[in-house]
């Protein structure tokens, strides 16, 4: 029998959701309350999927290229997913002045700790 962690994760059983999946649903569900979906993008297959909905983002959450911010035209918040915000710095990439950026500095943090 497969040992289960609190995520419902097993070694062989593939109805239960792994923790990338609940946490996916539960940012589903929270986005869904308050009004937002959620979409989700791999960077390391290229920005095509990204540049076609860019237009609509009010939120981006991640690490998009500068270069295609002003094609973000609703972007009131973009948060990195590094700590490392040096290229967003030049305001001559956003879309305009109300935009807020924030960064993930010491989200990791405490799980690398751990390890």
């Amino acid at each position: 029998m497969a040992s289960q962690s609190h995520w419902g994760r097993t070694s062989h059983r593939s109805h239960h959701r792994t923790p990338g999946r609940y946490y996916r649903e539960k940012i589903n569900e929270t986005a869904a309350a308050a009004g937002f979906a959620a979409d989700y993008y791999d960077s390391t297959q290229g920005t095509a999927a990204l540049e076609a909905n860019l237009e609509e983002y009010e939120i981006i959450y991640g690490h998009i290229a500068p270069a295609l911010l002003k094609g973000a035209k609703n972007l009131k918040w973009l948060c990195s997913d590094f700590a490392g915000i040096e290229g967003y710095l030049d305001e001559s990439v956003w879309p305009h002045p109300g935009c807020l950026l924030s960064n993930s500095s010491g989200a990791y943090g405490p799980t690398i700790a751990e390890h």
